[in-house]
């Protein structure tokens, strides 16, 4: 598996190295001659520069050369000096120095490329996954944060972040590591969330820029790249940027499971303006339902997969991506979660631009089916963010039925019916814990908060779904998660975003001239619950065969008998199918991570 593990400039980190040493790895050296980087990484993966008593790598999906490295490295004297550099590289990276035995560690913003840090045998060592940390510490899991993960839809900001290992820290997307010669480590922040003020003539060019700049990071005359072509705009929008820049690119799509939806055309449209691309459709019949396999072993992953239903689905796609020799997949994800608009948007509108967000506010409402009192509430809702995490942990053990909340600072999460006692107390516990000494929003405007925190969920999934996907000879990227598009689309006007008859307004405005306007103008947008239930048809038995015996029930998270009753009952709405999914994510994740790690069992109902 692709990665890599950092060490500090002293004799402590050296020797802790001296443990992990791996012929295949590669190894790059501190100026003083000690360790630094060890490990693998695809060719062309890293761009790196030495000058004097400083090194500089880049490592990931980018445009950026090395000349430009070597230039960055010769102006820095302190890590803090790579700021105004770091915010210019095009692509999804890690940034890594070495300067003059200080040594400085970031990933990407929302978490695509993530930097976890351990302190073993007194030295400070950074990962780009926690799991080689926790087996060097002989770290255990701890169960109450998995706990966390079995929360609907996700757990919130900040206890994302919650480490799974104990004994190791992840560093936010906006912070770098830094590391003194004596192995003292301190995060810092240098990434700040962009004022929403550029207005959308200004605004969508950039963001243009920005999404054609993460492209070309990762395409190039010979490369062998593959896109999505769902129909949608998101996917569309990769696959016309793509398409010049590659001598013959594939577009794929899945057959839906409801016949009345509207996607294939959409996509035949697009293909149809795509004259020099090949275009592969995944029938059916010669494709995996929906969970199956979901609870089979699988590849070691930094934590539970939240798409668990599609696994089976992603690795068919996988692997016929590279029979077809194609090494690198642009997928549309990030699209929703950037150029959607979420009722927080509402509510930031409404104190930038309020004689504008008026006009709009019927269609809003109409297009989100929201009563008129729930919406007023909605939008005259000032409670800080504390407080709304103390709320949540009030109501996060409740029952079903649950009315599914967008207001707020977030999605209202739960934790489903068949949670025991104990994870109830737990996760209440964390959240009323984080309320008190982790409650700072990462924007003081909610339409902000609100973008980035389902992108950094999305972003942490695709890093995880990346490596193992190189496993099998693919990278597979989100260009629309690039730290430089995520920028653009946080600058734009809040009142711009928003357009009751309008569907992605911003990235319609950026892609107009470069898309068919037809699609661009597209005023309708497919669901898959047909696929689920198809799936759950198909695969029920077994797994609630599978589930006689769950980890999740041994360490005192769930009740295994109400949760089969679950499986088994009448699901008359999606919803509910999507109910079970975290709790068969963490399940799966478990039966894979603690064949080869400690466990201590949690509490009981």
């Amino acid at each position: 598996m692709c990665g890599f593990l950092l060490f500090s400039d002293n004799a402590a980190g050296a020797a802790v190295a001296e443990r992990v040493a791996d012929p295949a790895a590669t190894t790059i050296h501190h100026a003083s001659g000690r360790p630094w980087l060890v490990g693998r990484w695809r060719p062309g993966d890293l761009v790196r520069a030495a000058v004097g008593g400083t090194r500089v790598v880049v490592l990931g999906s980018t445009s950026t050369t090395p000349a430009e490295v070597a230039d960055a490295a010769r102006r820095i004297t302190a890590p803090a000096d790579l700021d105004r550099w770091a915010a210019t590289i095009p692509g999804c990276v890690h940034l890594l120095a070495s300067i003059h035995g200080r040594t400085r560690a970031q990933g990407s913003v929302v978490g695509v490329r993530r930097v976890f840090h351990a302190v073993v045998d007194g030295a400070t060592v950074a990962a780009d996954r926690a799991r080689p940390l926790a087996d060097l510490l002989g770290a255990g899991l701890d169960p109450d944060s998995v706990a966390l993960h079995l929360l609907l839809p996700a757990p919130p900001w900040p206890l994302h972040r919650t480490p799974l290992w104990k004994g190791v820290s992840e560093v936010p997307g906006d912070s770098h590591l830094d590391i003194a010669p004596d192995g003292a480590a301190r995060v810092r922040r240098w990434w700040q969330v962009p004022a929403a003020d550029t207005p959308m003539a200004v605004a969508a060019p950039r963001v243009f820029g920005a999404l054609a700049d993460a492209v070309r990071a990762r395409t190039s005359p010979g490369t062998r790249v593959s896109t999505d072509l769902s129909g949608g705009m998101d996917s569309t929008s990769l696959a016309f940027l793509a398409a010049p820049r590659v001598d013959s690119l594939l577009t794929t799509r899945y057959a839906a499971a409801d016949p009345t939806a509207d996607d294939p055309l959409w996509a035949g449209r697009a293909a149809a303006e795509l004259p020099g691309a090949r275009h592969l459709v995944f029938e059916r019949p010669d494709v995996p339902d929906n969970f199956t396999d979901a609870l089979a072993p699988g590849p070691s992953r930094e934590a539970p997969f939240p798409w668990i239903r599609a696994r089976a689905v992603i690795g068919h796609q996988l692997g016929a991506l590279a029979g077809r020799g194609i090494t690198d997949h642009l997928s549309g994800y990030g699209g929703d979660e950037l150029f959607t608009v979420p009722p927080a948007v509402d509510h930031s509108t409404l104190r930038t631009a309020p004689w504008r967000y008026l006009g709009v506010f019927r269609g809003n409402r109409a297009v989100r089916r929201q009563p008129l009192v729930a919406a007023a509430a909605s939008l005259v809702d000032n409670r800080g963010h504390a407080t709304w995490l103390r709320h949540m942990a009030e109501v996060v053990g409740g029952t079903r039925p649950w009315s599914q909340s967008r207001d707020g600072w977030g999605e209202l999460v739960r934790l489903p019916w068949w949670s025991t006692g104990h994870a109830v107390r737990t996760v209440r516990d964390l959240l009323a814990r984080a309320s008190v000494e982790d409650a700072e929003p990462s924007s003081r405007w909610r339409a902000q908060h609100a973008v980035l925190s389902v992108a950094e969920q999305t972003g942490r999934t695709i890093g995880d779904l990346d490596g193992v996907a190189a496993d099998r000879g693919v990278r597979w990227h989100a260009p629309f998660l690039d730290d430089r598009v995520l920028e653009a689309a946080l600058a734009v006007r809040f009142a711009d975003r928003v357009d009751a008859n309008a569907y992605k307004p911003v990235l319609a405005a950026a892609m107009r001239g470069t898309v068919p306007d037809d699609i661009l103008d597209r005023g309708t947008k497919a669901e898959f619950s047909a696929d689920l239930f198809a799936g759950m048809r198909t695969n029920r038995d077994r797994i609630v065969a599978e589930c006689e015996d769950m980890v999740l029930a041994r360490i005192g998270l769930i009740d295994a008998a109400e949760f089969r009753a679950e499986l088994v009952d009448l699901h008359v709405d999606a919803v509910r199918l999507q109910d079970l999914l975290t709790t068969l994510a963490c399940e799966a994740w478990l039966r894979t991570t603690t064949d080869h790690a400690p466990l201590k069992t949690g509490g009981t109902r």
